[in-house]
């Protein structure tokens, strides 16, 4: 128990010194001390300086000073980066590329790394680093986008999906920050001593460990049908001849998808008849296979994805689609969009969403592309998003 207590009782002996030769130096001093007095500016040590009838100024910078004010004097040691933040950011840094990428790579996209990664970082950081709570988040969230960094330099995700990831990853690395700080505070009241960094990394190894057997006892993820309804004011068969591929449709995409996702830049082979395969192409040297599997003009229009390359390959794996229409009413048309994919990240309750978000969105832009393909042939064209046919909800074969 001697030991365990030694630091903090030199620690207090020490401020209780530095206090003592302040005020024999004549130095007013403040409730909180943490060593002797020091120029604001060159931390040089003013005990000593001055005296009755000549100026206080530091003789180090020239910079003054009153022994009465305690404001005009620092009472805190200097600050030294390569002690008190350079080591707990690299070791923050350090975990964060080596979990996330040990994730990624074993394809295990679940709680331990959404939750588990971004919470041991934080309370490492928050443990380790001596500062106030936003220094140590801003710490904290540098580590974080150093991982997310490193799995995409490693060509395991996207842009798009890189980004998100990282955005999920804010909330549990303030987790983190708020565990390390809390435990570093509790242990320095009591008297068992702090070992380096060793403690802060107790709650993301808790958060990992739960989050591994959540994800061990989650069966792997079912396929996922997004669909997408609209009534277009238009009859089935202008409807059905403007069809066409996302990567066929001209005009801007949205925002996101320019930043996000791969650039289509061509378009090769036909989508007319079943057996036809169109090709899509993509700036980063991806593509899309898609052939036709069932065609009824005016009806609809059904294919399989053939071939995925360099298109959001590790975050999902694309299955088939379709375009339903249906006539409603004279000259009005409900086209529904169906997109199927195998989802390869776990954590379903919060990919799912965003998953399906993004689907939507780009199914509106190529409903979008449609009707103005249809204005384009003199026709006055308008749609309205609606909730899915009935019969759009039976599984594509």
């Amino acid at each position: 128990m001697a030991e365990s207590g030694a630091r903090p009782a030199n620690r207090e002996s020490k401020q209780a010194a530095a206090v003592e030769a302040a005020a024999a130096a004549g130095f007013v001093v403040p409730s909180e001390v943490y060593g002797p007095p020091r120029c604001r500016d060159c931390g040089y040590v003013l005990l000593g300086v001055g005296g009755q009838g000549t100026a206080h100024e530091c003789p180090e910078c020239g910079r003054a000073f009153d022994p009465l004010r305690p404001n005009t004097v620092d009472w805190r040691p200097p600050f030294v980066f390569w002690r008190y933040w350079l080591p707990p950011t690299i070791l923050s840094c350090a975990i964060a590329v080596l979990l996330t990428v040990l994730f990624v790579a074993g394809g295990s996209w679940g709680w331990a790394l959404i939750l588990g990664v971004p919470i041991m970082v934080g309370s490492v950081t928050g443990f380790g680093v001596r500062a106030r709570y936003l220094v140590a988040l801003a710490v904290a969230v540098v580590a974080v986008s150093a991982g997310v960094l490193g799995v995409f330099s490693l060509n395991f995700v996207g842009v798009l999906c890189g980004a998100l990831f990282g955005l999920l990853l804010l909330v549990p690395t303030f987790v983190g920050v708020v565990c390390g700080v809390f435990l570093k505070q509790v242990l320095r009241q009591g008297s068992w001593p702090m070992r380096g960094y060793l403690p802060g990394m107790v709650p993301g190894l808790l958060a990992i460990l739960i989050g591994h057997a959540v994800d061990q006892a989650t069966p792997p993820p079912a396929i996922e049908t997004v669909r997408t309804s609209v009534i277009i004011d238009a009859a089935p068969d202008d409807v059905d001849a403007e069809l066409r591929y996302y990567e066929s449709v001209e005009g801007p995409v949205p925002w996101w998808c320019r930043i996000g996702l791969p650039r289509p830049i061509g378009v090769e082979g036909a989508m007319v008849r079943v057996g036809d395969v169109q090709r899509c192409l993509y700036s980063n040297g991806g593509e899309l296979a898609k052939g036709t599997t069932r065609r009824e003009p005016g009806r609809e229009l059904a294919f399989v994805v053939l071939q995925q390359t360099n298109v959001e390959n590790n975050s999902i794996e694309l299955v088939d689609g379709r375009f339903v229409l249906e006539p409603i009413g004279s000259g009005h048309t409900r086209l529904t969009l169906e997109t199927r994919y195998r989802p390869k990240l776990q954590a379903r309750a919060v990919w799912r969403p965003i998953e399906h978000n993004i689907a939507s969105s780009l199914h509106r832009h190529v409903i979008a592309g449609v009707a103005e393909a249809i204005e384009g042939s003199g026709a006055a064209v308008a749609w309205v998003e609606v909730a899915p046919a009935p019969d759009a909800a039976e599984e594509a074969p």
